[in-house]
Parts: structure tokens; sequence; C-alpha cells
């Protein structure tokens, strides 16, 4: 199992970064960062809350341009103003795979806070697993995992 984590400081008060990250945006900034290589991602978002907020129990379902499922995201728990956890997985012996993403905030003062992404990754095929933990993926999935709060943290302090 791969288990990544990255953190940066966002100079915005912690209920400001939530609603960044409670929003349908930060999933497709995340997806986005990881797997768009090129490719034209629809997202379908089922169950937000109040607000268009992500809440326990949204489901984003990540299709290519041809409507070719791709990822689905379901939030399986969350805390307003502290953390997020998505998961998503994929069944099958040769390709699947059991994701999991949890986006956490940390209040320093009234006007800072630390966002921190933590990845936990998990192939079914047991060679691309012991592959995954050989091969340069680590490297690769936190180069994305940055990319991922870079882009989201830009965001938060444009606004």
């Amino acid at each position: 199992m791969q288990a990544l984590e990255s953190r940066v400081l966002i100079k915005k008060p912690a209920r400001r970064v939530w609603k960044s990250l409670a929003s349908p945006n930060f999933c497709r900034t995340l997806t986005d960062s990881f797997w768009r290589f090129g490719r034209n991602l629809q997202y379908q978002i089922g169950g937000v809350g109040e607000g268009d907020r992500l809440q326990r129990g949204t489901h984003i379902k990540v299709t290519t341009g041809w409507g070719r499922p791709w990822l689905d995201w379901i939030v399986s728990d969350c805390v307003p103003n502290a953390f997020l956890v998505m998961r998503a997985e994929k069944p099958g012996r040769f390709e699947g795979y059991h994701m999991v993403v949890r986006a956490e905030i940390e209040p320093l003062d009234d006007e800072k806070c630390t966002v921190t992404l933590k990845l936990f990754v998990l192939f079914l095929n047991r060679a691309l697993e012991i592959a995954s933990l050989a091969l340069p993926l680590g490297f690769l999935y936190r180069m994305c995992l940055d990319a991922a709060l870079r882009k989201t943290k830009a965001s938060i302090e444009r606004s």
C-alpha cells in the first residue's frame, strides 16, 4: 500500500478554507491533478449538502468525454472545518484498487491554517502492488498531491 502526505500553509481562516475543500471544485482539482493527462473528464455529483457542499454520502462519478466510467468518488466521512475523506475503488483481480484521500485542516490562528492531503492506495493485483512499491510511483503521486494543493491554495488565496 502506498501512503503519502503533502501539507501546505494557507493564509486564510480555516472556515474559509473549509468552504473550498468541501466544494465539488476541490474534487475536480484533485482528480484532474492525478488522472487528466489530456482526457476530457466529465463530473456528475449527487447528494451534496446545503450550499452545494460535499457531505457524507456525496457521490462523484467521473467519466471520460466519451461517457466511459473512469472513477467513482464517495465521501465516506466529513467533519465540517476539520476533515473530509473520499474513497474510490474498482473491483477486479487485475486492475482493481482501493484508494482513500483525506483532507485535514489545522487552524494555526484566526488568519491561517495548514491543509494536509493524505493518499492511501492499495492495488488488488499483487504484482501491480509490489511494482507500485518498487517503482517511483510514490514520487509521481506526491507530485500530483503537491499540484492539487498548490492549485487549491492559489484558488483560496485569490478569493
